[in-house]
């Protein structure tokens, strides 16, 4: 009986060699699958590591640069554009803001010969603010205001745009984009455009449809 389970247990070197043969066949494959499944994972933690870093860093998806911000309102049947300004919401940039934005750092694109409607609120309970579509300025071009001569299109300012609207006040104009280029929308009141208050409005041949893209 010892003998018979001694042969038992015991293979033979051509049947150690099949099953080295056929270990062999297999290991390769399996080994570069797994290679490949552990780059796959070290890229995948790579991309989720660099899209929390995006979104902590306050910049817009690429997915979504295009997409209107809640004060805009497209209407692609009419091709009109609503801008709703709320002038001096908070305290970012001390107050010299529309929608919290100032100096920049997004530009509006309107399609030429779209109709734009700007409806200026001044949140500020301080001091007076005003819009204008004016031509794009630098840093050290920027009058202290600006006036009503200093629309780029007729009737694109919201009333004695040096003065402005009171506070709580509301004001609003209309003008058609019918010639393409690079623009301000600015409060033209005392120093406001000196200090930031101006968003880039872009009116652009080609393209379909407004965007809020990052300058």
């Amino acid at each position: 009986m010892r003998a018979t389970a001694r042969n038992a247990s015991t293979s033979s070197p051509a049947s150690r060699g099949a099953a080295a043969s056929a270990r062999s066949l297999f290991a390769g494959p399996a080994l570069r699958i797994a290679k490949a499944a552990s780059h796959l994972f070290a890229i995948a933690i790579v991309a989720w590591l660099l899209s929390g870093a995006v979104v902590a860093a306050g910049k817009v998806p690429a997915a979504a640069a295009g997409q209107l911000p809640a004060w805009a309102t497209a209407k692609p049947e009419s091709r009109l554009l609503i801008l709703s300004l709320d002038a001096g919401v908070g305290d970012d940039n001390g107050g010299l803001n529309y929608n919290g934005q100032y100096e920049g750092s997004h530009r509006i694109v309107v399609p030429l010969g779209w109709t734009v409607i700007v409806r200026m609120r001044n949140a500020d309970s301080r001091v007076a603010h005003s819009t204008l579509v004016t031509r794009e300025y630098r840093q050290n071009e920027m009058p202290d205001r600006l006036g009503p001569e200093d629309a780029v299109f007729p009737g694109a300012s919201t009333p004695v745009p040096f003065t402005g609207t009171a506070a709580g006040g509301y004001a609003e104009f209309t003008f058609v984009a019918n010639r393409a280029g690079r623009y301000f929308l600015a409060c033209g009141v005392h120093t406001h455009l000196q200090s930031g208050m101006w968003l880039p409005l872009d009116i652009v041949d080609g393209v379909k449809a407004p965007q809020w893209l990052t300058s």
